[in-house]
């Protein structure tokens, strides 16, 4: 026997998982891209980013409207009611669904990444050692070197030092062809080096380290800028594209023998 708090829930699921759901929220994510985008320019990349996509509403002309994590949210739990009271749970259909719950998982993935994500840069020196991420927020003039770092700063759990620095350019220009900093991570007593490169970042302690750019300072002495990110949603997009891999084979093999 159903209960009424379970068919109440089931009644609720079947109104969240309607599709003019997402039709009325898709339209909506357009705007917003378009929006952020076109405001970088007076705004600023991080300014636009952190207005319209990291955030849940802003203020226009005294109107609130929703921003993009509202927006993904609504996508996210639109999606999950469709996969749980609407999906056909039989055999034949379990490839689909395998890959529809691939899909959920990484929209979750992109909601919790947008909520956790931290990111910032280091600046280094050879023989420089720092412990602290620069914010972007008012740090994007220092990364083309052209005034001292004065943004907020975030401590990192170990220390980073600059071992040694590679940059080479194209002939006849100061653009660079190559760059990599060869780093030395300190964490307590344990020690060692690693290296980072253009495509090639370092990945440690919940922290992931990128070769973003160089500049040479007021000194004459070339500075590696990394860019630095901490992310909990991280794993979710490797375990969706396994599903979504899974679910298509799955899905194939059930095709395959009931053609037979």
């Amino acid at each position: 026997m159903v209960s009424k708090d379970s068919g109440a829930v089931t009644k609720l699921g079947r109104v969240l998982a309607r599709a003019d759901i997402l039709f009325w929220t898709l339209p909506w994510l357009m705007v917003l891209i378009i929006w952020g985008t076109v405001a970088q320019k007076q705004m600023g990349l991080f300014a636009a980013t952190e207005t319209y996509f990291s955030s849940f509403y802003f203020i226009w002309q005294g109107l609130p409207l929703p921003g993009g994590y509202t927006i993904l949210t609504i996508m996210t739990v639109n999606l999950c009611c469709k996969f749980i009271f609407q999906s056909p749970w039989t055999v034949q259909k379990i490839g689909i669904n395998i890959t529809h719950l691939s899909i959920i998982i990484l929209m979750v993935g992109g909601l919790l990444t947008a909520i956790t994500m931290k990111e910032g840069f280091i600046a280094l020196s050879v023989q420089d050692t720092k412990s602290q991420m620069s914010d972007f927020e008012g740090g994007e003039m220092f990364i083309r070197g052209d005034m001292s770092d004065d943004s907020a700063k975030t401590d990192l759990p170990y220390s980073i030092t600059l071992a040694n620095f590679r940059r080479e350019v194209y002939d006849g220009t100061n653009m660079p062809k190559l760059y990599e900093s060869r780093v030395v991570i300190t964490d307590g007593d344990l020690k060692f080096p690693a290296i980072i490169g253009m495509n090639d970042p370092l990945r440690y302690g919940g922290y992931t380290f990128y070769q973003a750019s160089t500049f040479i300072n007021n000194n004459g002495k070339p500075v590696s800028v990394l860019n630095v990110v901490t992310n909990d949603g991280w794993l979710f997009p490797y375990l969706s594209g396994i599903l979504l891999a899974l679910g298509l084979i799955v899905h194939i093999v059930i095709r395959l023998r009931q053609k037979r």
